[in-house]
């Protein structure tokens, strides 16, 4: 990102990437999308960590576009409630973190979310996951107000 910024006479301020670095845990499509929002909201050829933070909303949509893409069916209600819930556990987690944090039952809800392409499961450690964090944090922008009001 540093190199080719210098071709472009741009210049990254360090809290700025070490900020990408850490949101995008380190999936270079994600890098890249930080890359290109931030330098279309900086102001000057200085990009900085405001302009980073300016672009989350940019990227987040990107990521909920690409993440939405991968569906072969959209998830119902009930499904997008343990979806949120996966979120709020930071992206991942096991079986009864899920359970616990819909308060019922999600096995099935599970088992159709993976076949939706929805989630993925990783078996041998038994967690459940998006394909990346960002993903969750798409979806508690996108229906996580929604879903507070209904409950």
């Amino acid at each position: 990102m540093i190199l080719p910024a210098k071709e472009l006479r741009i210049e990254w301020e360090r809290n700025a990437i070490e900020f990408i670095c850490t949101a995008s845990k380190g999936y270079p499509f994600i890098v890249q999308l930080y890359g290109k929002y931030s330098v279309d909201h900086s102001s000057n050829s200085r990009v900085d960590l405001r302009d980073v933070k300016d672009a989350i909303a940019d990227v987040l949509n990107e990521v909920g576009l690409w993440y939405e893409d991968g569906w072969k069916e959209e998830p119902g209600p009930k499904e997008l409630h343990v979806l949120l819930a996966l979120a709020k556990l930071g992206g991942s987690g096991v079986y009864s973190a899920i359970k616990s944090k819909v308060g019922t039952e999600v096995a099935t809800f599970l088992r159709r979310l993976i076949a939706k392409g929805c989630l993925l499961q990783d078996e041998a450690r038994q967690r459940y996951y998006f394909p990346h964090s960002s993903a969750g944090d798409y979806l508690m922008v996108k229906y996580g107000s929604k879903a507070r009001k209904k409950q």
